[in-house]
């Protein structure tokens, strides 16, 4: 029962990460996450003001964000945190990974040196 029962999780796990793939991050963030988060995910000072929270807690590109793992990410998107409403039944999984993944190319872009930068 325990081998039938692992074979099932191994297959459920390989199929959610092939259908995270199949999945533009990029366009389920600008559709669903930049309401709130804007497109650079730096946050909108707007909707800070309106959820009456710090505009910087709405920035995603923050270093301690960013290195916080992906799982814990995927967890927050999921059930919510703070004000941030639960995203679980308005995303798909594949969809929250996706945004996920998609986010942390932006704090790897923000990290990046400039080229006006190297002397």
């Amino acid at each position: 029962m325990k081998k039938i029962w692992m074979t099932a999780m191994v297959g459920l796990l390989a199929v959610s990460m092939a259908q995270a793939a199949d999945v533009d991050g990029k366009k389920v963030f600008g559709a669903k996450c930049a309401m709130c988060h804007g497109l650079d995910a730096k946050g909108k000072p707007a909707m800070a003001k309106a959820k009456k929270v710090d505009p910087s807690a709405m920035d995603l590109t923050k270093a301690s964000t960013q290195a916080k793992p992906d799982a814990d990410l995927v967890k927050a998107t999921s059930d919510g945190t703070g004000k941030m409403a639960a995203m679980k039944g308005k995303m798909t999984p594949a969809e929250i990974n996706a945004a996920v993944a998609y986010l942390k190319t932006l704090g790897a872009k923000k990290d990046a040196p400039k080229a006006d930068d190297k002397k």
